[in-house]
């Protein structure tokens, strides 16, 4: 195609074409200038009058406002690239889809085949399509039967977890955390540092002072739980959890350990439970249960 410069002088003198001028120009702008050509074309200089003629001819052209070539503008699909891009990166990395239990355990089936069994006052967040980013951000418990596939990760405020294909499971309290591996192998990031689990192994944080364990600090049966050594902020975080009631107690108490079997059917004998070898009382006010030494 000829240059902007010269594809007048090449269309009147019949090296370009009037589809190629159109295609320049544009329609509206073409029609101005073939009108144009055949008001030359009429013409018809004789003798002296060649060289006005031509002047003419020449103002004439300089007064044609004339369009700039048609550019394909492939910004405008780059752009609709992007926009599509921004949405499948939303898609995959951005935690649009959130879950929360009451006081019943809910069973969640993931996209990729792992399952989440969720305990009681607990919420997670993940991404749409979860299958190509396997990331689960946890707020209280769940139990992770992970299927085995690229890396499976869930993150809480207390520490991150990474795996690729195993069972185990996560408790995300205020003031405890805790991750415990069933079967396979779980790598656990906390603020200390980095801990490898295998089978039948934990790593526990009470007020931030992380330690490993061989053994759950609560394990679950049919309408039962098992506590060894478990801070009683815990166990009152778990009774609050499953019943739906509301439990005050001081700091103090939080830090005691408690080992022992709970029924959570019955919130009062539950407390007893917990209050009696630790000698603590507990009474009801205002519609609370309050602990206290």
């Amino acid at each position: 195609m000829s240059s902007e410069k010269y594809y007048l002088a090449d269309w009147m003198s019949g090296n370009l074409s009037d589809d190629e001028l159109r295609n320049i120009v544009g329609d509206d702008e073409f029609k101005r200038l073939n009108k144009l050509r055949n008001v030359i074309a009429s013409v018809e200089p004789d003798g002296p009058d060649l060289e006005a003629n031509f002047s003419a001819v020449k103002q004439k052209l300089a007064e044609v406002s004339l369009k700039k070539p048609k550019v394909v503008r492939f910004y405008y699909y780059a752009a609709a690239a992007v926009l599509l891009i921004c949405f499948g990166i939303y898609q995959v990395f951005w935690f649009s889809n959130e879950i929360s239990t009451g006081t019943e355990i809910t069973s969640v089936w993931m996209k990729d085949g792992s399952n989440v069994k969720m305990g009681p006052s607990s919420q997670i967040q993940f991404p749409e399509y979860f299958r190509y980013n396997r990331s689960i951000k946890l707020d209280g418990e769940a139990v992770f039967d992970v299927k085995k596939g690229s890396t499976f990760s869930v993150c809480t405020d207390a520490g991150n977890i990474t795996v690729l294909g195993t069972r185990f499971r996560v408790v995300s309290r205020p003031d405890f955390f805790e991750v415990y591996c069933y079967e396979g192998k779980v790598r656990v990031r906390t603020g200390d540092g980095t801990h490898i689990l295998t089978a039948n192994s934990g790593v526990r944080s009470i007020y931030n002072e992380v330690e490993n364990t061989a053994h759950e600090t609560r394990q679950d049966f049919k309408g039962e739980s098992k506590y060894e050594s478990a801070p009683v902020s815990l166990v009152m975080t778990d009774i609050q959890a499953r019943t739906g009631v509301a439990i005050d107690y001081p700091k103090e108490i939080g830090n005691l350990k408690f080992s022992g079997t709970l029924t959570m059917r019955d919130v009062s004998k539950a407390l007893q439970s917990v209050c009696i070898p630790l000698h603590l009382q507990f009474k009801v006010q205002d519609g609370r249960y309050v602990v206290y030494q």
